[in-house]
């Protein structure tokens, strides 16, 4: 069903009991309404992709944190969609509150930024995704893509000519 769940992609550097314990708290309330939703803790290690230049691929985001991912699901009433957002936001900071400023400044994993890639009222939020990359895919939406027929997520505007 459109718009019966939100997902938040969360970046931590510091997995605390206090920090989950709360993040649980906030989920057990979120599920009364939403009973399908989940948190999730990624524990993988991304050596590897933070060793990759930011200018190698498009993804400009790379770095040594963790990633977690609030999913909010399981809702009929679509009128719950503004405070399923709301509570996923609250859960999502929560997660990352022991972190440090860059890790709580951070959506997390670019996949799990499901409201920031559907809003593409500006390309504000496909500059950000994109970083330092975003011009040069100004010019490969350009030549491939003048007429956006892809537009659907973190919407790259093609370059002035």
């Amino acid at each position: 069903m459109p718009g019966s769940k939100t997902f938040l992609g969360v970046h931590f550097n510091k997995f605390d009991y206090e920090t989950v314990q709360k993040a649980y708290d906030m989920w057990l309330f979120l599920t009364k309404t939403a009973p399908l939703s989940y948190l999730l803790y990624e524990f993988l290690d991304y050596n590897f992709v933070a060793s990759i230049p930011v200018d190698a691929t498009a993804l400009a985001h790379r770095t040594l944190d963790k990633t977690a991912f609030v999913g909010c699901m399981g809702f009929l009433d679509l009128a719950f969609v503004p405070e399923a957002q709301k509570l996923s936001e609250e859960i999502q900071k929560c997660m990352s509150s022991s972190s440090t400023e860059s890790a709580r400044s951070s959506i997390g994993y670019i996949n799990y930024a499901d409201h920031l890639a559907v809003d593409n009222a500006t390309d504000a939020n496909a500059q950000w995704a994109y970083g330092p990359n975003y011009p040069r895919l100004q010019q490969l939406k350009r030549k491939y893509d003048p007429e956006m027929v892809f537009n659907k997520w973190f919407c790259i505007k093609p370059a002035d000519v």
